[in-house]
């Protein structure tokens, strides 16, 4: 094959840098790649577990570990939670993963104006506050998120 058919059949992945933090780097080019999938026609990831694992370059239940994860801090929803033995949709949340991404860089930006070092505790510390702030806002609503 040559370089220039080898650039035309690879495609670009996106691996979100405070989700890698945050998750972890099977979980950020995970989401990436669910992402892409969700750029289609119906903006729903498809994907059966073994694509998106074989895609990644990781296992099986590495993949149904960070799947859970990335719906378990809002990243992702997933919209046939009782299907079984048959792929699952899901939705990646654009619009969270927007704000999230915003809002970190507003905490990095503030916390180098004030001169503060950016340790990985920091750093963390404000992962779980977003965490934290969402967990609180499912739990007054009494709804899980579907958009």
């Amino acid at each position: 094959m040559s370089q220039d058919n080898f650039i035309k059949n690879v495609a670009f992945n996106p691996a979100f840098v405070f989700v890698s933090q945050k998750l972890g780097n099977n979980c950020a080019v995970l989401l990436g790649r669910m992402w892409r999938y969700s750029q289609m026609e119906n903006e729903i990831c498809e994907a059966s577990i073994e694509t998106l694992s074989l895609e990644c370059g990781i296992g099986i239940k590495t993949t149904k570990r960070c799947l859970y994860k990335l719906e378990r801090y809002y990243f992702i929803v997933d919209m046939t939670p009782k299907l079984r033995y048959t792929p699952h949709q899901y939705r990646v949340k654009e619009n969270y993963i927007l704000k999230y991404w915003q809002e970190y860089q507003l905490f990095i930006q503030e916390k180098i104006s004030e001169g503060v070092a950016l340790t990985p505790e920091l750093i963390q510390g404000f992962h779980d506050s977003q965490t934290s702030r969402m967990d609180k806002l499912v739990e007054i609503s009494g709804q899980t998120f579907q958009s």
